[in-house]
């Protein structure tokens, strides 16, 4: 159902970007002229949603309750999911109230190195190699950002928990925190400098990675959210954060690839035909332009090859399951192939362009949910070679057949 969610905050901007091994969002910036910001007005109606159809379906969710019951290792996955959404259950619903800056600022004005993030230390920023604390606004707005991406993903986590182990504390508060974000979206002021401004992020490339959890929760729980909360969420959350992403989106960029996939999942979820069919459109694009015919991203290097599979990815599996068709399965596959091809003896995928090295194990959880979208024997065996070396991630629990 979902990419493994870690937090690691000292990781490089190379493996910051790729996301390979952890769920952190952005990438370098790219500009794009901003466009009108659209929003909906409070009373405007919005249809229901109930659900699961973006990253689950029931017969989805039928399949990994029978793997839970019958594999040890996938009931110790939902075990280990289950104990962190039982943690952040237990915890105040209480994000920053004032919108994020730039993860990139988030370094050492020493050495340039990354910051250690610190959940209790929003004003003084550790440090780990000079041994000290460091301060300044830019450095609090980045913080800032890193917490509002951590309440997408626990309220991400919190409904996949739901689904697997039905304990409703977890399902509200999911929905608890959708609805505080819900109750404040349009008041957070437009801002930022790069890839497209946002609101509750730093940047319209952040604003997209942190909606498609909360677009993901929410298609999770909905079945539990009274109309009330329906409204509120879909009308003032949802809608309003997809059309203002739609603001800032164009051209054949990894960038526009997490624009378009939460837009689509926005389009969706709020009955938007035209902003669904547009980002529809703009990943078709994308898929055909920005793939070359070895499967290999156009931007040259296995780090935005890696960073636009995780784009590309929950955007294929909603179009699974919404009966939508992006065009070009042959490079899709390609594209999930093609990182093998390129291992090195040691096992490491090369440092090309501009970015850094990783290895093939680490997108363990992006082949697992290329086994579900994908008959391949190929893709089958390549994830069967990692799988003999490490433990399964929660996509395999979810998507691997």
């Amino acid at each position: 159902m979902m990419p493994p969610l870690t937090r690691d905050g000292t990781q490089n901007v190379q493996e910051r970007r790729s996301r390979v091994a952890c769920q952190g969002p952005r990438s370098g910036a790219v500009g794009f002229l901003a466009a009108v910001v659209f929003s909906l007005t409070p009373a405007q109606a919005v249809e229901r949603w109930d659900g699961p159809r973006l990253a689950a379906t029931r017969d989805l969710l039928k399949t990994v309750e029978g793997k839970i019951a019958g594999r040890p290792w996938a009931k110790a996955l939902a075990a280990e999911l289950i104990a962190e959404a039982d943690k952040w259950a237990a915890r105040p619903i209480n994000p920053p109230t004032t919108g994020g800056g730039w993860y990139h600022n988030y370094v050492c004005p020493k050495d340039a190195g990354f910051l250690e993030f610190r959940e209790d230390s929003p004003r003084k920023h550790w440090c780990p190699r000079c041994k000290k604390f460091y301060e300044g606004d830019k450095l609090d707005a980045s913080w800032v950002n890193r917490r509002h991406m951590d309440f997408a993903q626990a309220a991400q986590v919190c409904a996949v928990a739901f689904r697997v182990g039905g304990k409703p504390q977890h399902a509200d508060w999911a929905r608890r925190v959708l609805r505080w974000y819900a109750d404040r979206y349009e008041t957070f002021p437009v801002h930022g400098e790069w890839a497209g401004r946002g609101r509750v992020m730093g940047q319209s490339l952040d604003e997209a990675m942190w909606l498609i959890p909360m677009a993901t929760a929410f298609d999770l729980v909905a079945k539990t959210v009274g109309d009330a909360d329906q409204q509120a969420i879909i009308g003032k959350l949802i809608l309003p954060a997809g059309k203002h992403i739609e603001g800032y989106s164009g051209g054949i960029h990894n960038i526009q690839c997490w624009h378009a996939t939460a837009r689509l999942m926005a389009g969706l979820v709020g009955s938007d035909v035209t902003m669904r069919d547009r980002a529809v459109a703009d990943l078709r694009d994308n898929i055909d332009k920005g793939i070359t015919q070895d499967g290999f991203w156009f931007e040259g290097s296995i780090t935005y090859h890696s960073f636009t599979l995780m784009a590309l990815t929950p955007a294929l599996v909603v179009a699974k399951h919404n009966g939508i068709d992006l065009g070009r399965p042959d490079k899709l596959l390609a594209m999930y192939t093609v990182p093998a091809k390129l291992v090195l003896p040691s096992g490491v995928l090369p440092a090309l362009n501009d970015g850094g090295g990783a290895n093939l194990s680490s997108m363990a959880w992006l082949l697992e949910t290329g086994c579900y979208l994908f008959d391949s024997e190929p893709l089958r065996r390549q994830l069967a070679s990692i799988h003999a070396g490490r433990e399964r991630t929660q996509a395999s629990m979810s998507y691997k057949i």
